[in-house]
């Protein structure tokens, strides 16, 4: 099975309202069209309470994830809004793109989010 470098760098979140919109630069995408043979983006979260957040040089262990389809990739880059993710949890995501055939390309930086 082929490998699938496309990637999200600068990976980006912020708190609307109570919404969490999250997004990110492309690279690795190759020649023209390429984005198009994505398949979609994994977005791997994990959460926290204020109270009892991890530590800050502990590793994240993700809870679960997302997978979105094609919709959020544009040719300037990666955009999702998470809906209805109120204050007063701790929020933690990293992106991978899908490729062709389930394929999953290398990690996005982390973000956190209060």
């Amino acid at each position: 099975m082929r490998s699938f470098s496309a990637r999200v760098v600068d990976l980006k979140g912020e708190r609307v309202g109570n919404d969490i919109v999250l997004k990110g630069n492309l690279t690795g995408r190759g020649g023209p069209g390429q984005e198009r043979s994505a398949a979609g983006v994994r977005v791997y979260f994990a959460q926290f309470s204020l109270e009892k957040p991890p530590c800050p040089d502990c590793p994240i262990e993700f809870q679960d994830f997302y997978d979105l389809g094609p919709e959020v990739i544009e040719e300037e880059g990666f955009f999702y809004r998470l809906k209805e993710r109120p204050p007063g949890q701790t929020y933690f995501f990293r992106v991978n793109i899908i490729g062709p055939n389930g394929t999953v390309g290398p990690p996005s930086n982390q973000v956190q989010i209060k």
